[in-house]
């Protein structure tokens, strides 16, 4: 497919469903890439706007037919261009994340986890946005919604596993990181 066949159906997604997470692979540094075409490239991530983007540096595979292609990049160009789309990356990442500031939103819960000397309750938003949510205000919130008691050593907090959540987000911390009142994380 094309870049304006991409184009039109990631429009046509958005047109649809409000502020979908649109993500794509990127392969830096292909054999016979200009610095023309990346910087076309370039402009094409800017102009896409994804959540995010999986960024490879070309990596040769013997037998390949592009093993057998002319103008292998070194090493160093498709690290360089790699370091460049990942800028951007960040960047729209982060515009990305900035719309749900002061927004609620659903959280799958998948698993417990310690950081930085506290639990937490991890799980993702359906656009597939990692949130971490303080394992307290998690517990304090859903005994109402599941009739169970967070607090039951025998649970063991498991009981807070596979369930949806809504939380209200905050403000961003720092790349990938967004927190709330207290109550989210997005990492």
């Amino acid at each position: 497919y094309t870049a304006d066949e991409f184009r039109q159906r990631v429009a046509l997604i958005r047109q649809y469903y409000e502020h979908p997470a649109v993500t794509t692979d990127v392969i830096a540094g292909f054999p016979g890439e200009t610095e023309e075409d990346f910087d076309e490239s370039l402009a094409f991530v800017d102009e896409m706007q994804f959540f995010m983007l999986h960024i490879f540096p070309y990596s040769r595979r013997s037998g390949t037919r592009a093993d057998r292609m002319d103008g292998h990049l070194t090493m160093a160009v498709k690290q360089e261009r790699a370091s460049r789309l990942e800028k951007i990356d960040e960047e729209n990442s982060l515009k990305f994340t900035e719309y749900y500031t002061d927004r609620e939103v659903e959280v799958l819960t998948e698993e417990i986890a310690a950081a930085d000397g506290h639990k937490w309750l991890i799980g993702h938003t359906p656009e597939y946005i990692k949130v971490m949510i303080p394992y307290e205000t998690a517990a304090a919130a859903l005994p109402e919604t599941i009739g169970v008691n967070c607090d039951d050593d025998a649970a063991d907090g498991n009981i807070l596993i596979n369930r949806m959540v809504i939380c209200r987000v905050g403000r961003r911390l720092e790349k990938d990181t967004v927190v709330s009142d207290g109550a989210v994380i997005f990492a």
